[in-house]
């Protein structure tokens, strides 16, 4: 039985519309006018405690006519008090909602009623019950409120006449005003009436049972559902509607109260999903139901251990056929593999056992084994150096000669080994080396190769001179006096030695000593060492005899004779002299001291006499010189530092340079022209009257200033002077002296 109670429907919007619209509970929600009706007289009172949240009414009904019967019966009060009464007993909070209704019947109305008009009580008792659904309420003046309720039918002598309606009571009060306030207490009168309305139908309920579980099936899972517990209210008859969130799923009828589920499974695993199911009793739609659905797999795959064992090369890849494997619910396990491997006979070799295992994707496994022989049966791969040809002092060691290439298709380090065999060879290969290499695995597998090496003598002898070596002139230079060097070759244990000397220098004289080394094959080195002679014995020298001259003779020593001299180490001496003069003019005395240097500087001397007497000739001037060529004492001479032959001179005495240009005022060509013809008067026997002083300031000069350089200011002015000295001499005639024929 449907319990009102339970399912509470407020007005509180209709409140609203009522107040805008000012119309009654009976227009709103449609009371029905007519018969059977019941009205109340304002005896009635309505009262509302908040406190309680307690809504009251009680009235006592002044008529009720009955419409099935001809003519309509009124049924008026009889006895006192009056039999007949109406009561509701709410709860409203203090807003005016409706809470729900109060103990026992919401409404109950009780009366005594004549059928047939023959003023005998056919019924005395309850004529309706009914439990609330809804409640209005209306401000409609001062002192002046409206009241609405509807009730779902619950009984009474009368309920028949309100089949498939519910009761709708309207109440006016004309001393209550709550103003839309019930948080105070409210009192008043009540009057209105009761009618009927059109039934209100309530949704009915789902049930989609579940939670569903089921194990996975294959590709596809079907599972039944059922929706068969839900209910109406109302009891009215009910239709299903199903739906899915399960991947690809399929109802074979989703109108069907228990319909069958087919679910996509060949790509998921434990499925989780869900299932919604709604009602409709034809006017009204239940909320959906939720049911989980669970499908899950907890079957292992098959896995089909068939494949065979193999052996396999070491080195050789390992991978082989996976195992077929099959799951109804995966239609591609995973299938992997793991090893264990035990060691063979040598170090390569191996048997690996291999488990294959087939996961499907809810991670159900199977597993099979299959036996793998890794055997070594292949030597190792060598590939020898090329042929080197290296030098007689390189070793002959591989980290010169290089290393074969080696590998292994197992061992990842084989032993490697050689072995040589030596023949001489011919220069410039001195040997040949014949080197035979061999690798061996770890499990004695063995190549070889052969590599030819060959020595070659491209490298000279080592060679270390003796110490520089000083001897004394006349000492041996020979190696047994100076020293040998000291030579060494890797190849060639008796390497040839000589050597070249070059010699440099007087005194000392040094001697350049070239040592060279040659092997068997021709190569060379050199080194070098100084052998120093030294010289500390003077020459020996012999002066010319004393000579006695006449005034005018020539005291040199194309006249008065040469020193000659000899040395022990010296081929060539260097002689020369000075002379010291003892008189003035002729007759005077002249002591000529020799030298003799050797190329060390020792010097030895010897003295020789010059004795001149007589008169010497008078000097003559550069016009005699100059008109008198046959009387010239040389026919070249050096005036300064340039040494001038005859026409040369000849031009100097004629006021001309040297290359026979007008000399003009050059005061150089001035004073060579008196110096050549005071040298020519001295040399001719001429009394210098101490002018060999003057010439030599006046060759100093002329080196400095020559014939043609014409110098300027204190230059010019010193050769003017000097000129001037020469000139005095040139135009005397000392007393005593004698005029040339």
């Amino acid at each position: 039985m449907f319990n009102p109670k339970k399912t509470v429907y407020s007005l509180c919007t209709m409140v609203a519309v009522m107040a805008a619209a000012n119309v009654g509970l009976a227009a709103l929600l449609g009371i029905l006018p007519g018969f059977p009706a019941i009205t109340y007289n304002g005896t009635g009172s309505l009262s509302y405690t908040a406190g309680s949240n307690l809504f009251s009414v009680d009235a006592s009904p002044i008529s009720i006519r009955l419409s099935n019967v001809s003519p309509p019966r009124v049924i008026n009060p009889t006895g006192f008090p009056p039999a007949e009464s109406l009561s509701i007993r709410i709860q409203v909070d203090n807003s005016g909602n409706l809470i729900g209704g109060a103990p026992g019947d919401d409404l109950q109305i009780v009366g005594q009623v004549d059928i047939n008009g023959d003023t005998i009580i056919d019924y005395a008792g309850v004529l309706l019950t009914g439990e609330i659904m809804q409640f209005g309420h209306l401000d409609t003046g001062t002192n002046t409120d409206r009241y609405d309720y509807r009730f779902s039918l619950t009984g009474g002598l009368l309920a028949s006449l309100y089949a498939g309606q519910d009761i709708g009571v309207v109440l006016s009060s004309e001393n209550s005003n709550f103003v839309g306030d019930f948080s105070v207490d409210i009192s008043g009168g009540a009057k209105g009436n009761v009618g009927g309305l059109p039934r209100l139908n309530f949704p009915p309920l789902c049930n989609a049972n579940g939670p569903y579980e089921s194990e996975c099936a294959g590709a596809s899972t079907v599972i039944m559902l059922d929706g068969s517990q839900s209910s109406d209210p109302d009891n009215d008859q009910l239709t299903y509607s199903w739906t899915t969130d399960c991947p690809n799923a399929q109802f074979d009828n989703p109108t069907s109260a228990t319909p069958l589920l087919t679910i996509d499974t060949s790509n998921n695993c434990n499925l989780s999903c869900s299932v919604s199911l709604t009602v409709s009793d034809g006017t009204a739609t239940s909320a959906p139901c939720i049911a989980q659905i669970s499908v899950s797999d907890t079957n292992a795959p098959t896995i089909t251990c068939d494949v065979p064992d193999v052996t396999v090369a070491c080195g050789d890849p390992t991978d082989t056929t996976p195992p077929v494997a099959h799951d109804d619910c995966d239609p591609n396990p995973a299938v992997t593999s793991s090893d264990v491997e035990t060691p063979g006979d040598c170090a390569q070799e191996k048997t690996i056992t291999r488990t294959w295992t087939a996961t499907d994707r809810c991670g159900n496994h199977a597993s099979c084994d299959q036996i793998i022989h890794v055997v070594d049966e292949i030597a190792p791969t060598i590939t020898c150096p090329p042929e080197i040809t290296v030098n007689c002092n390189q070793t002959v060691n591989p980290s010169v000669t290089g290393n074969p290439t080696v590998a292994d298709n197992c061992d990842p380090n084989p032993t490697v080994t050689f072995t040589d065999d030596s023949n001489p060879g011919c220069c410039p290969i001195v040997a040949v080396i014949t080197r035979t290499w061999k690798a061996v695995d770890a499990c004695g597998n063995e190549s070889t190769c052969t590599q030819t090496i060959k020595v070659r003598d491209n490298s000279a002898p080592t060679i270390t001179c003796p110490p520089n070596k000083i001897i004394n002139c006349g000492e041996s230079k020979n190696p047994s006096n100076t020293g040998r060097p000291t030579v060494a070759d890797t190849c060639d244990p008796n390497p040839t030695v000589t050597y070249c000397d070059s010699v440099c220098g007087t005194c000392p004289k040094i001697i350049t000593r070239r040592w060279k080394a040659t092997d068997a094959c021709g190569n060379s080195a050199y080194c070098t060492q100084y052998i120093t002679i030294t010289d500390n014995i003077p020459p020996t020298i012999c002066c010319p005899p004393d000579k006695t001259l006449t005034c005018g003779q020539s005291t040199d020593p194309c006249n008065t004779g040469r020193a000659s001299a000899s040395d022990n180490c010296d081929t060539c001496v260097q002689i020369w002299y000075t002379d010291s003069v003892s008189g003035c003019g002729c007759p005077r005395t002249i002591t000529r001291t020799w030298k003799a240097k050797d190329d060390c500087g020792n010097i030895a001397t010897c003295t020789q006499i010059i004795t001149v007497g007589g008169i010497d000739y008078c000097p003559n001037t550069p016009g005699y010189w100059k008109n008198h060529r046959s009387a010239w004492p040389v026919s070249s001479l050096q005036v300064g530092c340039v040494t001038y032959n005859d026409t040369k001179l000849m031009r100097l005495l004629s006021n001309k340079l040297p290359n026979g240009a007008d000399a003009g005022s050059d005061a150089s060509a001035i004073l060579a022209k008196f110096v050549i013809s005071a040298t020519f008067n001295i040399l001719d026997g001429s009394n210098p009257q101490n002018m060999q002083a003057v010439l030599d300031d006046a060759n100093d000069f002329l080196c400095n200033y020559p014939p043609g350089s014409n110098p300027r200011n204190s230059a010019r002015s010193c050769a003017l002077q000097l000129k001037d000295r020469l000139d005095a001499y040139c135009n005397s005639t000392p007393a005593g002296c004698r005029e040339r024929n």
